[in-house]
């Protein structure tokens, strides 16, 4: 098994990637527990952390989320597939070999840029892109506290996306998640596990071949955009609120109806746009790898219940392209051909 120890703090994101209520067997953990686990975090007076730091980490486990989730090789689910991997450290991963929700850049610019265009850093302290200081889980309590807490961005708690939102430790705030998951990729909305779950359906290879050879149309995540389930873009919405958010209002930064102050999302698709290559409604892989849509339900019936998502056009972890894009932006001419990105969706604006 390839892997690479990494000793940071971390984000293991969109994201992701993709959000979704699964059977509890999904992506659960299974095998010898020494795997992942020691007791004492000492054999013969040697530590028995994988980066070989004599500090314990919390729930008694031998690496960071990095640890597992980070490659020296160039297959983002590994020789044997154990760990779906969100980082690589030879600059192996590109937008034709990663997985859902894209992958960490090795390397990030200087200065006051957040993202290096196309990643986002580890443990960054900056706040995130359009973040709303209003967005809280509590009582003047902000969210996000990567700032000013911990090391910067990480994966989970009130530093990075994954598991509850009110505490720091990552371990903390998935605890439990490897072995029952209660929501996919164990994303939350609020702070209680049982019910506060993003809703949808999977792809059993994290879109493996459908990111690598857009191949078949079932290996692909499916976002509920209901207003009645907790979709992934209100989960983006509690730290980039100032972007979107799910009901829209007067007043508000995106509002209910065109003309739009900022792109919508959880909202339908006007049933006459031709989406993609085949018209009125998804079907294609290459479609669903460059512009996946939310639906009003946790199914994947095709039909005219589409909605865009954050998601239909950014990737949690990263992308080679601006703004943590699924697709280059300066593809987008109107006039053109294209049928993907911007003018996946918005067809009219496209030529003959």
């Amino acid at each position: 098994m390839n892997k690479t120890i990494v000793t940071l703090t971390i984000m293991l994101a969109a994201a992701a990637l993709v959000a979704v209520f699964s059977s509890p067997a999904t992506a659960a953990v299974s095998g010898v527990c020494s795997n992942c686990h020691t007791m004492h975090n000492s054999q013969e007076g040697s530590p028995m952390r994988w980066d070989d730091e004599s500090e314990p980490l919390s729930s008694l486990l031998l690496g960071t989320c990095l640890g597992c989730h980070t490659t020296d090789g160039g297959d983002p689910l590994g020789d044997t597939n154990a760990y779906p991997y969100v980082m690589d450290t030879g600059n192996l991963f590109n937008d034709g070999n990663c997985l859902a929700g894209g992958f960490f850049p090795n390397t990030m610019g200087t200065g006051n840029n957040d993202d290096n265009h196309h990643g986002v850093s580890v443990s960054q302290i900056n706040l995130p892109a359009g973040y709303a200081a209003d967005e809280d889980m509590g009582p003047g309590e902000d969210w996000y506290t990567g700032d000013t807490v911990g090391n910067g961005l990480a994966c989970a708690g009130s530093n990075g996306c994954h598991g509850v939102h009110d505490v720091v430790d990552d371990m903390e705030a998935i605890s439990g998640g490897h072995h029952t998951p209660g929501a996919y990729r164990m994303l939350f909305v609020g702070n209680t596990m049982a019910t506060d779950g993003v809703a949808g359906v999977p792809a059993p290879d994290y879109e493996e071949d459908l990111i690598k050879n857009e191949l078949g149309t079932s290996e692909h995540n499916t976002y509920s955009a209901e207003l009645g389930d907790y979709s992934i873009s209100e989960l983006c919405a509690i730290c980039h609120g100032n972007f979107h958010n799910e009901s829209g209002g007067p007043g508000t930064d995106t509002g209910t109806a065109s003309p739009w102050l900022r792109h919508p999302t959880d909202v339908l698709i006007p049933s006459d746009w031709i989406i993609g290559d085949e018209g009125t409604y998804i079907l294609t892989a290459s479609d669903y790898k460059n512009n996946p849509v939310g639906y009003a339900f946790a199914g994947d019936t095709p039909g005219t219940q589409r909605m865009a998502t954050c998601v239909s056009c950014h990737r949690a972890h990263g992308t080679d392209n601006d703004d943590l894009l699924r697709w280059d932006y300066d593809t987008q001419e109107a006039g053109s051909t294209t049928a993907y990105g911007c003018l996946g969706c918005h067809d009219k604006q496209r030529g003959s």
